[in-house]
């Protein structure tokens, strides 16, 4: 039997969101395949590192695996190629411009073969627009396989060489032992008990996902249901200007921003709709941990969201960037609830029908064996 063959992925980490959990499953899980991941996390600012903590304790991963630099320090190359010769890495994988950047670098010096996962540009502004621009180049020109995670990703890598490009759908592992019970969640500290109805969104609090556009459609619907309530779960850099959105809406006492939360999925088990109202969006992993629990989803359409509702009940699909679509598909979904009717989705089993986070595993496997097959004879420095 052969030996482990060590990967070193490298992410710029804002959190343990989405893509930081679906890493976690893939490090736990791609052991039974012969290959042992460690990450290198960019982090945004010194108190991300309780993040990494939070990451390495949940996933499983070995603390030594978890190696943290902070933004923009001038010695993660020296630090990162010394681990790499240290720990005998065979690969390397990035997973967003800054990371590609140093990925890039990287692998010019040592030579190790380079693959990134495209989690979706934000084109947020003309900097980041910019930064983009020169990333689909270095992807284009120097990297030797590009994952894509969503069908509707597909378009942002017209410019690198089709044979360069493999999807590998992005899919949200969920551990029901993760999750207390619903009756647990209405005694949280950011949900007293009540018998009022619940909405809430999930996520960074960041332009493309959205998050103002639920306010101001909670605003124009609480004056239908005046007993309702809004989580807003996640931090990010809108923190602050959300907050003051929701005092000039008069909705400040109806909506509870509960900052970033390690029981995220937990809270979710426990509200009535999830909205995600973003802008932009890949395979986005905040509708399928809904679905997974079975919740009533409000989902604006963008990515690849209409593929995952496809099929699944008590799940609405609305226009992007349209509050009043918002306003009117949450009514919709609360108006049955107080009529007594369950707001149960089948969306567990269908999910669970088209893909699976084993297979995304295995998928990750076979590009890893397939790459290091294609560079078997090339010297690694």
């Amino acid at each position: 039997m052969r030996s482990k063959i060590n990967v070193m992925h490298i992410r710029t980490t804002l959190g343990r969101y989405g893509p930081e959990r679906g890493l976690a499953v893939l490090a736990k899980d791609i052991e039974q395949y012969g290959y042992t991941l460690f990450v290198t996390l960019l982090v945004e600012l010194a108190h991300d590192r309780k993040f990494c903590s939070a990451l390495a304790r949940q996933c499983r991963f070995l603390p030594e695996r978890v190696v943290t630099f902070y933004k923009w320090d001038p010695r993660i190359i020296a630090n990162v190629c010394a681990a790499i010769h240290k720990l005998d890495i065979r690969l390397l994988h990035t997973h967003d411009v800054r990371s590609d950047l140093v990925g890039f670098i990287i692998s010019r010096l040592t030579g190790l073969p380079l693959v990134t996962t495209m989690h979706g540009y934000t084109r947020r502004n003309v900097m980041l627009r910019s930064a983009e621009i020169c990333d689909k180049i270095l992807l284009k020109l120097f990297f030797d396989k590009v994952v894509v995670v969503s069908r509707s990703s597909l378009a942002d890598m017209r410019h690198v060489h089709p044979e360069k490009v493999v999807t590998i759908l992005s899919i949200a592992a969920m551990d029901d032992t993760s999750c207390r019970s619903s009756g647990e969640i209405m005694d949280d500290q950011f949900l007293p008990r009540t018998d009022s109805l619940t909405v809430g969104v999930f996520g960074r609090l960041s332009p493309e996902k959205g998050f103002d556009l639920f306010l101001r459609a909670f605003a124009l619907l609480h004056r239908e249901f005046p007993t309702l309530r809004a989580l807003v779960v996640g931090d990010g850099p809108l923190a602050a200007k959300l907050r003051k959105l929701a005092a000039e809406l008069e909705i400040a006492e109806k909506v509870i921003f509960t900052g970033f939360r390690e029981d995220a999925r937990s809270i979710m088990k426990g509200v009535d709709v999830v909205v995600v109202p973003s802008l932009r969006e890949s395979y986005c992993l905040a509708v399928q941990e809904a679905l997974l629990l079975n919740k009533a989803v409000v989902a604006a359409d963008v990515g690849d969201i209409s593929m995952i509702a496809r099929g699944c009940e008590n799940v609405q699909v609305v226009a992007a960037g349209s509050i009043e679509a918002l306003k009117y598909a949450m009514a919709a979904l609360l108006a049955r609830k107080l009529k007594g009717e369950p707001l149960i989705s089948n969306g567990r089993r269908k999910i669970e029908e088209r893909s699976s986070a084993q297979r995304m595993v295995q998928e990750h496997a076979r590009l890893y064996t397939s790459m290091l097959s294609n560079i078997s004879g090339k010297e690694v420095r």
